[in-house]
């Protein structure tokens, strides 16, 4: 996921793992200086490997703080997150309802 995060950018993503990872939060705090920020959406989040989920909150904690993940799951998604095991995850959920997402949306796309 982690270099599909980089290819989207238009970052090389050969090399190590960690090489990859700090092109994309460079390129994170580049664009904040700009007054831009990095709102991945990630549709069907429910088929991503959990583990995969940790490590791109992880991932995220690097970012300048006005930069957010957007995931869009099946309500089963819900409750997976609901696991106690999966508390690290849900720490920074926050529900979105159609019309929160309508809203979402039209700030995303003005």
């Amino acid at each position: 996921m982690l270099r599909m995060l980089c290819q989207a950018f238009g970052l090389e993503s050969n090399g190590s793992d960690h090489r990859c990872e700090q092109r994309f939060i460079n390129c994170a705090r580049a664009l904040n200086g700009k007054g831009k920020q990095i709102i991945p959406i990630i549709d069907d989040a429910q088929l991503i490997p959990i583990d995969a989920l940790r490590k791109l909150r992880l991932l995220l904690e690097d970012f300048p703080k006005n930069h957010n993940l957007v995931l869009l799951g099946q309500p089963d998604f819900n409750t997976t997150l609901q696991l106690r095991v999966n508390e690290d995850i849900r720490s920074c959920e926050f529900p979105l309802s159609g019309r929160r997402i309508r809203v979402l949306m039209t700030e995303l796309s003005s």
